[in-house]
């Protein structure tokens, strides 16, 4: 394991540009602390989530070893907005961070006026609206944005599905109505027709009469980008809802499964990670991964990990200034990090690739139909 880790971290991502390549084994002398703040929903009903970054951030910092690589978590719980904004307050003016990790676009949008303010550089592993896109030049994401995954999604159910109408369920919410939006866009764009679009509150749990509704559309396929996706495709299967689902990348949680049991059979959603074509680095990740903590590396992790990463190694660079940092996000392109090859736009809006997952026997599988 000591020598496999040797060779992982010896390949471990080179950016170009002005960022310098990770050993991944530095320690360094001296006072400087660099201080990287997280802002995450720690507590509360999508904790899970935030631990999958968590995760993948100290799995990074393990690797990386820095003494003086110091992180402060912020536990924002439901994506509070007014507690996003509280943390990144302490963070940038008690804590003196170069840079905040984020996960949910509450997050992404609530702290991006004080990213500029500050001079810090905000950078979401999750977010996904396409408000992201101008938040200020200042905030990054490595995740996909709405627009980017809504086009990849109507393009799928147009050409392989031959879908014409579709039905929306959303979440009520940033994350929901960003994700619904950018997927309404490029379907009408294309050509495509709404035959219902339903809503719900972010704590809501029943599902059954908006479902009703969706059922008595009759679309061709279901477009659902909710809170609580495995108490969807239950109660769907349970009203006899038999149309196609299409998801989004936060459909692959454990949790789904336990709440969907066999309903989420066949539910087809989008994701940055093909298994199906892994790199030896990737693989390599995965397995020590799964080691580490007991359960398979989802996109959370990764996106945390290389987050980390990328974050450090500029800090690294500039010595925590972080207008520098934020010009050397700009100039990473060809980065092959452990989850796939990324670079950022003129937005800090990252470029990557999708795949479309399902659910088979109770699996997350690659599509291959």
């Amino acid at each position: 394991m000591r020598y496999a880790l040797v060779l992982f971290l010896a390949a471990v991502i080179a950016i170009s540009g002005c960022v310098s390549q990770p050993t991944g084994n530095v320690t360094v002398s001296g006072e400087n602390k660099i201080k990287i703040g997280a802002i995450l929903p720690l507590t509360d009903a999508i904790a899970d989530f935030g631990r999958f970054v968590k995760d993948g951030i100290e799995f990074a910092r393990e690797d990386i070893n820095d003494t003086n690589l110091e992180i402060i978590y912020e536990d924002n719980q439901l994506c509070s907005t007014d507690l996003s904004v509280r943390g990144a307050r302490k963070l940038t003016d008690v804590d003196r961070v170069s840079a905040v990790i984020s996960m949910c676009a509450e997050t992404a949008l609530g702290i991006a006026p004080i990213a500029e303010d500050g001079k810090v550089v905000s950078f979401s592993v999750g977010a996904l609206p396409d408000s992201v896109t101008q938040a200020g030049d200042y905030t990054f994401r490595n995740q996909v944005s709405a627009k980017y995954e809504g086009q990849f999604l109507s393009d799928f159910a147009r050409s392989r599905l031959n879908a014409t109408t579709v039905a929306i369920f959303f979440v009520k919410n940033d994350y929901g109505v960003g994700v619904k939006e950018g997927f309404k866009k490029a379907w009408i764009e294309a050509g495509g027709a709404i035959a219902a679009e339903e809503g719900s509150d972010t704590n809501d749990k029943d599902f059954r009469t908006q479902i009703a509704k969706i059922k008595a559309a009759n679309p061709d396929v279901v477009f659902e980008v909710a809170e609580f996706h495995g108490l969807f495709a239950k109660q769907a299967k349970e009203l006899g809802l038999n149309k196609t689902v299409l998801s989004i990348q936060t459909f692959q949680n454990p949790e789904t499964l336990t709440s969907a049991g066999d309903a989420a059979d066949g539910i087809l959603y989008t994701y940055t990670l093909n298994e199906k074509n892994l790199t030896e680095k990737q693989k390599l990740f995965i397995s020590r991964f799964k080691e580490k903590y007991g359960y398979d590396a989802n996109v959370w992790n990764l996106n945390a990990y290389d987050a980390l990463v990328i974050l450090y190694d500029l800090a690294k660079k500039c010595n925590s200034d972080s207008t520098c940092m934020k010009d050397g996000l700009y100039e990473v392109k060809n980065y092959e990090g452990v989850e796939g090859t990324i670079g950022f736009d003129e937005n800090g809006d990252v470029v990557k690739h999708l795949a479309i997952k399902t659910v088979v026997n109770g699996t997350f599988m690659v599509y291959e139909g």
